[in-house]
């Protein structure tokens, strides 16, 4: 009756029961629509809960309440109870810098520069870090000037596609052209998003709709069924299989494939939509005139979360040569990976990728050293063990390519 496939390494996230995760995204929708007085005593009633990994999981009306004081001007009930909530998540940036902004108005500067610190050292959004510098007074940018290609036979020009935070566009320029050795710029282009193609908790609910199809030809899978009070009519909604497939897994006596499931559930309502890597390249290409062959090379660089034919998702792509491809840093992102927010971490991550990508669109092969950046991963976890530089073969490959001598 094990119908359901183990979930894959790179899809695996820290357990949450997934009808806590359920009441707490209702939550969030409700909440703006909710009385102050109500909110409260939701609040309330989750910082009574006696189980501290339940009342994590449900925090969220804690940070809810203390924003709607804040906005009311209720600042001593807004500091409570954002400290309250900062107990249970305390790497929730947003929060951090808004008791940042509570306790500096209310004259306790110290308390609030340290937060303040908090964020910028460890803030990946653009949005975040912006806010935090105008905060502690220092300089940071969030625009970026158009940068003429260059003039040298070789060079990759970075283009951002859809929402892009700056900063890390900027540090992989630097990083990318102390590697390569060659001009690395930022080029801006009027590129077209296109619809997401698919969704992956669908995707997820097709599978296991399939799966339990071909299970009900077991009469004892369907007896199963029958003793859970499941209808064939319980499968036309999406969420419906998710309830179904998790009962059945419950029924079984080992309960690892269940946590699993949850877990699994849990990730991909974080991820969100998908688009087509392919689809990407091919608009970046037509919009620069990318000549395959040439000595340009564009490398796109997204937010969103890419796939490319039967793969499930792909760090990044680039035919061989191409002159032209594209990389998502999204599955990179604490928001997504749900680890503590680490900036540094995540431009060593997005460097591995770009320079995996570049490779391929200037020609050269893929690398079999499984410590080299250019390394081909199947998760998160392979791509984390790779060095943060090319191996000897691959520093070669580049030299080559460019018409220089390996160092």
């Amino acid at each position: 009756m094990q119908f359901v496939s183990r979930t894959a390494a790179r899809d695996r996230v820290s357990p949450n029961l997934l009808m806590v995760v359920c009441l707490a995204a209702v939550s969030d929708i409700r909440a703006n629509e909710k009385a102050i007085a109500d909110l409260e005593r939701e609040a309330n009633q989750v910082l009574s809960e006696p189980d501290n990994i339940v009342r994590r999981a449900r925090i969220a009306p804690v940070f809810q309440l203390a924003e709607r004081f804040a906005a009311a001007g209720k600042t001593n009930e807004a500091l409570k109870y954002y400290t309250k909530a900062l107990e249970h998540q305390p790497w929730n940036l947003d929060a951090q810098l808004a008791l940042a902004r509570l306790q500096d108005a209310g004259g306790d500067t110290n308390s609030a520069r340290q937060k303040l610190e908090l964020v910028w050292k460890h803030a990946e959004t653009d949005a975040l870090l912006a806010q935090a510098a105008s905060l502690l007074g220092l300089p940071f940018a969030t625009k970026l000037d158009q940068e003429s290609l260059p003039t040298e036979t070789f060079a990759l020009a970075l283009v951002p596609y859809g929402e892009t935070d700056v900063w890390l566009l900027v540090e992989l320029r630097e990083d990318l052209k102390k590697t390569l050795g060659v001009p690395v710029i930022i080029r801006q282009s009027p590129l077209q998003i296109p619809q997401p193609d698919r969704d992956s908790l669908h995707l997820r609910a097709e599978d296991l709709r399939e799966r339990i199809a071909k299970a009900r030809k077991d009469p004892g899978f369907e007896a199963l069924l029958r003793r859970l009070n499941f209808a064939p009519s319980a499968l036309a909604e999406d969420e419906q299989v998710f309830v179904v497939t998790e009962a059945v897994l419950n029924a079984e006596k080992d309960k690892e494939p269940a946590k699993r499931f949850r877990e699994e559930l849990t990730f991909l309502r974080r991820l969100g939509p998908q688009w087509d890597a392919n689809e990407l390249i091919r608009r970046l290409g037509t919009s620069l005139a990318v000549k395959p062959g040439s000595g340009m090379g564009y490398l796109g660089v997204t937010r969103m979360d890419l796939y490319s034919n039967e793969s499930r998702y792909v760090f990044g792509l680039a035919a061989q040569g191409a002159n032209c491809g594209i990389f998502s840093y999204r599955r990179y992102t604490s928001a997504v990976a749900e680890d503590p927010p680490n900036r540094e971490r995540l431009r060593a991550r997005s460097l591995k990728q770009a320079l995996s990508t570049v490779g391929l669109l200037f020609g050269l092969p893929r690398c079999t050293d499984p410590t080299c950046a250019r390394a081909y991963v199947n998760s998160l976890a392979e791509h984390d063990a790779k060095q943060g530089k090319l191996c000897p073969q691959c520093q070669q490959g580049f030299a080559k390519r460019f018409g220089r001598k390996a160092d």
